[in-house]
């Protein structure tokens, strides 16, 4: 998702508000019209932004939540394998 929010939504949007912002600028296309578009271009761009930076967030969390999941998963198994061992020679 990180990567669809980065480059499908976020960069898409912030290349169309700069190209809203140099075309009225540059007198292409009156600032009457170029500004809304402009501001809408950044607006949905920095949602994109903090869409992204959730799903960042999110992805951290389940892969820690895997790497501790396995760690317990492989402590479990020691501590069974361990005691069967001690309980073998005793």
């Amino acid at each position: 998702m990180v990567t669809f929010w980065n480059w499908f939504v976020r960069n898409p949007a912030f290349f169309a508000a700069a190209v809203a912002f140099a075309a009225g600028g540059l007198s292409i296309v009156e600032w009457s019209l170029a500004l809304p578009a402009g501001v809408a271009g950044v607006v949905i761009g920095d949602a994109g932004w903090h869409l992204s930076r959730r799903a960042t967030v999110r992805k951290a969390r389940r892969s820690a939540q895997a790497v501790a999941t396995t760690s317990t998963a492989e402590a479990i198994r020691r501590f069974t394998d361990y005691n069967r061992v001690e309980s073998d020679v005793a």
